[in-house]
């Protein structure tokens, strides 16, 4: 018995530590420059399960933050880009849900999202019937011509 010990300690102790570098691999895979990471932080201090991506020259963390889905996108000197967070259907300007209903015919609005670009411009987002819709602050209709790449790079994350 007193044989088995030392093995299974060896064993636990060899399992640790797989386990604990593939974790740092993971963590590993993204070099954050110090002013992203302080800007988050500054931003979002109780942001949960933080996952980044590192696109041309740019760093986008998607994070859950008081319950909501966000996605920030900044430049590497740590300013924002822009910021994409989840919010009810109802917050929507009442136009952009007059606009559906009306104008599209959707029936249910499946989920909302309200962006802020850098210069401080607002938009939303909607998604009805399996299809994304943007808005401007008014809640107005924006064409896909309108619509930034960055926008789409944090929708397809």
């Amino acid at each position: 018995m007193n044989k088995m010990k030392p093995a299974l300690t060896g064993l636990v102790m060899l399992l640790l530590c797989t386990t604990l570098s593939a974790q740092l691999n993971r963590a590993m895979d993204v070099v954050l420059p110090d002013p992203v990471v302080d800007q988050l932080t500054l931003l979002y201090p109780d942001a949960n399960a933080v996952t980044w991506v590192a696109q041309k020259g740019k760093y986008l963390a998607e994070f859950k933050y008081e319950k909501k889905n966000v996605a920030a996108l900044f430049k590497k000197d740590g300013q924002v880009v822009q910021i994409k967070t989840e919010i009810n259907v109802i917050a929507l300007p009442p136009d952009a849900t007059t606009f559906l209903r009306q104008e599209v015919g959707c029936k249910r609005i499946e989920n909302a999202c309200i962006i802020e670009e850098e210069p401080g411009i607002i938009t939303f987002t909607a998604k009805a019937d399996s299809e994304e819709y943007r808005f401007d602050n008014m809640g107005r209709p924006l064409s896909s011509s309108n619509e930034q790449a960055l926008v789409g790079l944090i929708n397809n994350q």
